[in-house]
């Protein structure tokens, strides 16, 4: 019974040393290689979140800063001095037209985007701006000529100027509509957005003909 015993235990020795099978090293790898899949994805996924919310928080943040100083140049702005629809004249602002009327009677007209629009501070400072092109290749959005996006990280895709008055005497509301897209847009990059965010408000001159 000694000797039996003595012969199992050698037989359990022997297997103990021969260590993993190669089945047991072939499963390990290939769960280890699921595994691995499965945290890279998640960490992928969040990383592509996070930065398409830094591209959402960076287009929102350029267009309400445009939307704001814009608003408080025209909503504090003592004559309106006009909206302007060619290029050729854009540089003077005697060639505006200071009226923003439209017809209500029958039926309303369709308003007439501009390119350019003008206003004068209480200290006599012109202000021009001009907002037009209906796609990436063509839209402008300025200020007295310069730039007032941050064009290295954000793509204008349209935008637009509209002014309304039902007579001349009645205080211009400018409408003001553009639209922001990351760089890129067209590659269809994951973190990219698949359409462009818009900026509208209407601004009603407050001190107008004071």
């Amino acid at each position: 019974m000694k000797k039996q015993i003595g012969l199992f235990s050698s037989k359990a020795e022997q297997v103990s040393e021969k260590g993993f099978t190669l089945i047991e090293l072939l499963t390990s790898v290939i769960v280890s290689i699921v595994i691995g899949s499965v945290i890279v994805g998640i960490i992928f996924s969040t990383l592509r979140g996070a930065n398409k919310t830094d591209v959402i928080e960076n287009i929102d943040q350029n267009g309400n800063h445009v939307l704001d100083q814009m608003s408080k140049d025209i909503r504090y702005a003592l004559p309106f001095d006009g909206k302007n629809t060619g290029l050729s004249n854009s540089a003077n602002p005697a060639t505006y037209d200071k009226n923003c009327i439209f017809s209500l009677n029958p039926t309303p007209t369709p308003v007439t985007p501009y390119n350019f629009i003008t206003v004068e501070s209480a200290n006599n400072i012109i202000t021009q701006y001009e907002c037009s092109g209906s796609t990436p290749s063509d839209s402008v959005l300025s200020k007295n000529g310069n730039p007032l996006l941050d064009l290295v990280s954000v793509s204008l895709q349209n935008c637009s100027l509209q002014c309304i008055q039902n007579k001349p005497t009645d205080t211009p509301i400018v409408r003001i509509s553009f639209a922001l897209a990351p760089l890129g847009i067209a590659t269809n990059l994951p973190e990219n957005l698949n359409s462009p965010i818009t900026f509208r408000t209407s601004i009603v001159m407050e001190n107008y003909q004071r």
